[in-house]
C-alpha cells in the first residue's frame, strides 16, 4: 500500500471516531462551524497520531508488554 492508501485506511477507522467525537463536542458545547470543523482536524490528526502508535505497538511489542495480542496486521 502507498502512504496515502495507508492514510486512508486509517481515517476510515479509528480516526473517524475520533473526529466525529470532537466534532460533537464541539456542536454540543455551541461551536459554529469553523471551530466544529477545526475540532474534526483536530480529531483526525489525533486518530492518525493514535492509529500509528497502535500499529507500532502491534509490530514492535510482545503480547505481554501490550496488554494484547499483537502481530495482528502482520497475519492480516
Amino acid at each position: 500500500m502507498t502512504a496515502d492508501q495507508v492514510r486512508n485506511l486509517q481515517a476510515m477507522k479509528t480516526g473517524a471516531l475520533i473526529a466525529v467525537s470532537c466534532e460533537m463536542g464541539a456542536c454540543l458545547a455551541g461551536a459554529g462551524g469553523e471551530d466544529r470543523a477545526v475540532a474534526r482536524d483536530f480529531g483526525a490528526a489525533l486518530g492518525l497520531a493514535f492509529q500509528i502508535a497502535d500499529d507500532l505497538i502491534d509490530k514492535q511489542s510482545t503480547s505481554e508488554e501490550a496488554g494484547k495480542a499483537t502481530g495482528k496486521d502482520e497475519a492480516a
